[in-house]
């Protein structure tokens, strides 16, 4: 809405390039780190010393509710003045949004225009100064910040749904993921009891238990990954540190899966025998991680292949090794293995699915890191790097 508009000369070289610079602080301001209320503010701020006007103010729904927020410069308290203000910047917006005349502003001369984004009206920027006319190039000035603010209002509503949808799907996969795990214990179970009954069936009988067995476990292993993995990337899941020994818990992991070796017939190697060096970690988590790339390993070493895991010390740090004489992991596919679903895009047999990102994500909460290598013997390496764990103080009587 305009009153009173003016024409007058265009502004000069110093008065453009003033102009010029005040735009780009706006675009600047908008695009800060600061919370939506002082971007806008401080918006409204240098719109008020652009235009010499008397007031700024916003009305504007950021949510996409139709709750609407009302901000002004200079800042207007609870009282009467607010609800003036707010009632007729309502009053605007609804003709604008009705395509109704608009109603008449008194002696004061104001400038108004719908702050819009996606082709929705998502709220109103007015202006107004007491005295003096608005000219055309204030109105222009005006309408290039009204589109910069319609700008950053729609991207204030995308971000919000953007953020609700990912908590729906975190709070659905980790809903899941709870639901799948009583029944999969049953399942595992009742696998377990038929392969002790079932001991002397024939080996293909055994076999298909074996691997309904292993299929379950990788099920097992998938679901409890989903329910930590949204703790863990937002540092809420509780860890309990200890001091570990790694060449150990490898040796344990590596029995539990002996059997599954030795339907390939591959040899399982650790370097060194327990006891080994000291990791400072937490059980649960560092041995989840070592499983899934044994997991891994297992599914993608030949026949009669081996395996070979080692501990080592590099001066605080310990590093473990899990490799296999499998074929490599493609050129394409190695700069995004650590990602969330990632899988080798020219690959038919790799399919990483969620177990690396996961240990990338537990490795960092432990304060390690996890890196692929490659060696002449072993094609494909998964190397971890976690702090050693203190020397115990020697006992004294």
């Amino acid at each position: 809405m305009t009153n009173g508009a003016s024409q007058i000369a265009p502004p000069g070289p110093a008065d453009a390039d003033v102009r010029t610079r005040a735009l780009i602080e706006i675009a600047h301001t908008l695009d800060s780190d600061v919370d939506e209320s002082q971007r806008l503010i401080r918006t409204l701020a240098l719109l008020k010393n652009l235009l010499q006007c008397d007031r700024c103010s916003i009305l504007f729904d950021a949510d996409g509710t139709g709750d609407r927020k009302l901000l002004s410069v200079p800042a207007v308290g609870d009282g009467e003045t607010m609800r003036q203000l707010e009632a007729r910047l309502f009053t605007v917006l609804g003709a604008i949004e009705s395509n109704d005349p608009l109603p008449a502003e008194g002696t004061a001369q104001s400038l108004a225009l719908p702050v819009v984004g996606l082709d929705e009206v998502r709220g109103l920027l007015a202006v107004e100064r007491r005295s003096g006319a608005f000219s055309r190039n204030d109105m222009r000035l005006f309408s290039i910040v009204a589109a910069q603010v319609g700008g950053y209002v729609t991207m204030l509503h995308l971000h919000r749904q953007a953020a609700a949808l990912d908590r729906f799907k975190r709070e659905m996969s980790a809903l899941a993921a709870h639901d799948i795990k009583n029944p999969l214990a049953a399942v595992i179970g009742m696998v377990d009891f038929l392969s002790l009954e079932l001991s002397g069936s024939p080996e293909y009988v055994r076999n298909c238990l074996n691997d309904i067995r292993n299929a379950c476990n990788r099920i097992h292993r998938v679901t409890a990954n989903l329910l930590d993995l949204t703790r863990l990337e937002s540092n809420q899941l509780p860890l309990r540190l200890t001091s570990l020994d790694a060449a150990a818990l490898l040796s344990t992991l590596a029995r539990y899966r002996s059997a599954q070796a030795s339907f390939k017939s591959a040899q399982i190697t650790i370097r060194p025998s327990p006891p080994g060096p000291r990791v400072l970690a937490d059980e649960d988590l560092l041995a989840r991680v070592v499983d899934n790339l044994l997991d891994n390993a297992l599914r993608y070493v030949p026949p009669r292949g081996r395996i070979e895991m080692e501990v080592q010390t590099v001066g605080d740090r310990v590093h473990v090794r899990v490799g296999n004489d499998g074929p490599p992991i493609p050129a394409d596919a190695q700069a995004t293995i650590f990602e969330k679903f990632a899988r080798a895009a020219e690959s038919t047999h790799l399919n990483l699915g969620l177990g690396l990102y996961f240990a990338r994500i537990a490795m960092q909460a432990q304060g390690g890191r996890i890196w692929l290598e490659q060696t002449d013997q072993l094609l494909t390496v998964f190397a971890l790097d976690l702090p050693a764990a203190p020397a115990t103080p020697p006992v004294t009587s």
